[in-house]
């Protein structure tokens, strides 16, 4: 698949969202991106204390860093052409859902019913 239409602008579009994914990352990678994280500040100040908002932080940071750089492999994807680079960009969005479902159950459910 080549992309023809519109190249320079396809190319801006995506390249702008991965400047900005970046930056989100980097903010929540730092542990200070709590208030972007959605349903945390939703929860009461009880609930909010059994949580690691830090590492919590940190956990959606990595999985944004991941988005990024899975956008980078697509666009070079959608730049050359090669399947092999669309099976990469498959497999790593597998890899983000499965790591959301992990996160969620391990940063968020298992210390709300545990106490920890």
């Amino acid at each position: 698949m080549v992309w023809n239409q519109n190249t320079s602008q396809n190319r801006m579009v995506i390249i702008g969202s991965i400047i900005i994914c970046g930056i989100i990352a980097s903010i929540l990678l730092s542990g200070n991106g709590v208030w972007m994280i959605a349903g945390y500040n939703m929860l009461s100040s009880e609930k909010k204390e059994k949580i690691d908002a830090e590492k919590l932080s940190k956990f959606c940071g990595m999985v944004m860093l991941f988005v990024t750089i899975t956008m980078v492999i697509s666009l070079i994807y959608l730049i050359t052409g090669i399947f092999f680079l669309f099976a990469i960009v498959v497999i790593c969005f597998v890899a983000i859902i499965t790591a959301i479902v992990w996160g969620s159950i391990r940063y968020i459910i298992s210390p709300l019913r545990t106490g920890k």
